[in-house]
């Protein structure tokens, strides 16, 4: 399924350590748009984040939107979740 996917919506509001389901997308080049407790425990800084960051549900969405839209960018934030 994350093979075919375009990115992987992973809207954790609890959690501690590294995120399985991140990892798992990353492993197929798949971004992910996520919260602030998605990214914790993971050592990447924002540049070399494999997707988005929102710390709120408007953000999320438009996170979202944009990342499946802007070809560019999810060209740069694959690459970076390899």
């Amino acid at each position: 399924v994350l093979g075919k996917s375009r990115i992987l919506l992973a809207p954790l509001r609890y959690g501690a350590g590294i995120k399985g389901k991140i990892v798992d997308a990353w492993k197929y080049g798949c971004p992910v748009v996520t919260t602030p407790v998605g990214s914790e425990g993971m050592e990447c800084d924002d540049k070399s984040w494999g997707g988005l960051i929102a710390d709120d549900t408007n953000a999320f969405v438009q996170n979202a939107v944009d990342l499946y839209k802007n070809r560019k960018m999810w060209l740069e934030s694959q690459a970076n979740a390899r």
